[in-house]
């Protein structure tokens, strides 16, 4: 038996990472791992999914295919016959995972913190394993395969958590929270290689996502809220926090087997952003919706709700105060929209799931429009939402808006909302980049300037590779779902079928070392959702990052 050397297929996410940072960083010389994987192999953007989110594009990555085929169109999904959404998990994914279908055909597989896609895990076959990450509540859970790998990691990793929470934390202390978790799952990353030692290994680093969110005005002086002095000083510290990052990289290629195929990639690019579109306001505006008396004071009562599940000892209080003991803690985070849309006047909404919905006769509980009115009025939303303009920058807030037949393909596009909203992403001044305001007030402010987040998702992320059969040079044209197929075909196994995605041949040519079957000994089991308590918990943690109401 051949001695076990490392990884020989590793693949590293740096969630949203963006060429914008990394290549002025890297030409300064100070990322040096992820230069050397630049300078000796490929490199390139990498286009993601539309929407750039790390639901849908982490799944497309993990699959190989688009939301049609693998039902995931947001963190959030519709409850079949409501108008109500719940949070998407694993569970929901219906697609076959790279690497399920590596470690059927025989290769070790460890997985580690990928968002949505591994919690709560999937059964995979004896020895190979993975580790949750976002979505996972709690410490609590049950979030590795096996389930024993869980006592494991708690007991060799000093301090493991899953992530940082942003809420109330100065920006100096989010820098350090996000530091410390770096430290952590780097920590986590190497003691499942050197215990549990997978032939192929993917891991996810969030702590890029998280600063550029928040952080954003301290690296951009275009951007109204950056600030000469104090974000001059924050920038060095956030690139403190790269450069750990481009430690870990380098250590995690330290790890690998020498002839290893070294991928590192991001689910979707970064730019600054100031200004957000409230979609619900803009169509109550044209008289598309309407909301019913009083929708303006929605949300208070579930603000107040998510603030007392963070009270200590909360349950008791409910027992002292007689009008709370039949209020539900756990439900506060689902907006319900008939609480303030008057459905019977109601012709469309903008949803959690990421776009318009119609408020289809026949489909919906309460549907007005017919059947024979829907792609007429889809068209004109279309036509209306992309001559829109902000009344105090003059620019078009939105570059695009599909019918969602145009984006997708597969049995679920039923499950995808009517109209997918492009916000503008991509301008070089952030004032002129806006994001979609979700859970804004329909009787609100069309634009706003959140306060909390200024830099937003688009559309191309990173790709760097090197190792045997990649040939160097930069990359073009690549899609976050080509990476399925290309690793499969790295991994010297058959492609699963009906992929969307396509070999990249510039990471794989004829030198490509095809590593083939070493075992295989499969395992059955279940895996389950989110209880409701532990879906409120994953809500309040999306909701700062503005993906919920």
């Amino acid at each position: 038996m051949t001695k076990y050397a490392g990884p020989r297929l590793l693949v590293i996410g740096l969630d949203g990472a963006t060429m914008r940072l990394l290549v002025p960083w890297m030409k300064a010389g100070k990322l040096p791992a992820l230069a050397r994987l630049a300078s000796t192999g490929a490199s390139g953007p990498l286009r993601s999914t539309i929407r750039p989110e790390s639901s849908v594009a982490w799944s497309s990555f993990a699959t190989g295919v688009n939301a049609g085929q693998h039902g995931i169109f947001g963190f959030a999904g519709f409850v079949q016959g409501t108008y109500r959404t719940r949070l998407m998990t694993a569970s929901d994914l219906r697609a076959t995972t790279f690497w399920e279908h590596a470690a059927a055909q025989g290769i070790r597989v460890g997985v580690f913190n990928v968002p949505l896609v591994s919690y709560p895990p999937r059964p995979l076959p004896e020895g190979s394993f993975s580790v949750g990450g976002l979505i996972t509540p709690n410490l609590d859970s049950n979030f590795t395969w096996p389930s024993d790998l869980k006592a494991n990691v708690l007991a060799n990793v000093s301090n493991y958590r899953l992530d940082v929470d942003e809420a109330g934390l100065r920006d100096e202390e989010m820098i350090s929270e996000l530091a410390e978790l770096t430290q952590q799952h780097l920590a986590a990353a190497r003691y499942l290689i050197r215990s549990r030692l997978p032939e192929l290994f993917v891991v996810v680093f969030m702590a890029t996502d998280r600063i550029q969110h928040h952080l954003w005005r301290h690296l951009d002086s275009k951007h109204p809220r950056y600030d000469p002095i104090r974000s001059l000083q924050l920038a060095s510290r956030i690139l403190e926090l790269y450069c750990q990052l481009d430690t870990a990289v380098g250590e995690l290629m330290a790890l690998a087997a020498p002839d290893a195929l070294t991928v590192v990639l991001s689910d979707h690019g970064f730019n600054g952003c100031y200004r957000a579109l409230s979609v619900n306001a803009w169509l109550a505006s044209k008289g598309w919706l309407v909301p019913k008396v009083g929708a303006g004071t929605r949300g208070s009562v579930a603000h107040g709700l998510r603030w007392l599940r963070q009270v200590p000892n909360v349950r008791r209080l409910k027992q002292v105060l007689p009008g709370l003991r039949k209020v539900s803690m756990v439900d506060a985070w689902r907006p319900d929209p008939t609480a303030w849309i008057d459905w019977g006047q109601t012709q469309a909404f903008f949803s959690d799931v990421g776009g318009i919905r119609i408020n289809l006769r026949g489909r919906e509980p309460q549907g007005i429009v017919a059947p024979k009115q829907y792609d007429g009025l889809r068209e004109q939303l279309v036509n209306d939402l992309l001559t829109l303009r902000d009344p105090q920058t003059g620019a078009a807030p939105i570059t695009a808006v599909y019918q969602r037949e145009e984006l997708y393909s597969g049995p679920y596009v039923p499950m995808a909302p009517d109209l997918i909203v492009e916000p503008r992403r991509d301008a070089n001044d952030p004032r002129n980049n806006y994001m979609l305001a979700y859970g804004a007030s329909p009787t609100g402010a069309l634009f706003s300037e959140p306060a909390g987040l200024n830099g937003n998702h688009d559309l191309d992320g990173i790709l760097l590779a090197a190792g045997p059969g990649v040939e160097p040079g930069p990359i073009t044209e690549a899609h976050l779902w080509d990476l399925a197929p290309t690793l499969c075909q790295a991994l010297g196994i058959p492609l699963p079928p009906a992929l969307d995605g396509r070999v990249i041949p510039q990471l794989v040519t004829k030198k490509a070392v095809n590593y083939g079957p070493t075992m295989i000994k499969t395992s059955e089991a279940k895996a389950d959702g989110l209880s409701t308590k532990d879906e409120a918990t994953v809500a309040d943690r999306l909701r700062a990052l503005g993906y919920l109401s």
